[in-house]
């Protein structure tokens, strides 16, 4: 049986040899909320709150997921839209490498938050 998400998460955390409190404050949420969630409590955070976690544990919230069986790998290739395509384009005009490097980043963790979204609303309807 595959484990929870409240049980991949502690599992990852005490990898690192974390407490709570440091998972929390690395991550940016209340220890309450990371507690809950190891303890089952909170069996389904928000995106967002997965997000925050997996980006302190230095893992995707993809990876978090699979590990728990609550999604496969059947879509490994992510298909980028014109839009996309363009936003990056703009963002590459920026001209400070760090900064730049940044909001490629928070574009692409939200583009895979919001193509998990979007998968889960289909298999819903499937």
């Amino acid at each position: 049986m595959a484990a929870s998400i409240g049980e991949t998460i502690e599992q990852l955390r005490e990898d690192k040899g974390w407490s709570r409190a440091g998972l929390a404050r690395r991550a940016k949420l209340g220890e309450s909320t990371i507690s809950m969630i190891e303890r089952g409590e909170r069996p389904n955070p928000s995106a967002e709150t997965l997000a925050k976690i997996s980006d302190a544990l230095a893992v995707s919230a993809d990876y978090i997921l699979i590990e728990c069986g609550l999604k496969t790998r059947r879509n490994p290739v992510l298909q980028i839209s014109p839009r996309e395509t363009e936003l990056v384009q703009t963002v590459r005009e920026i001209p400070t490498g760090r900064i730049r490097m940044k909001v490629l980043d928070l574009i692409t963790g939200f583009a895979a938050i919001a193509r998990d979204a979007d998968a889960a609303r289909q298999d819903g309807q499937a």
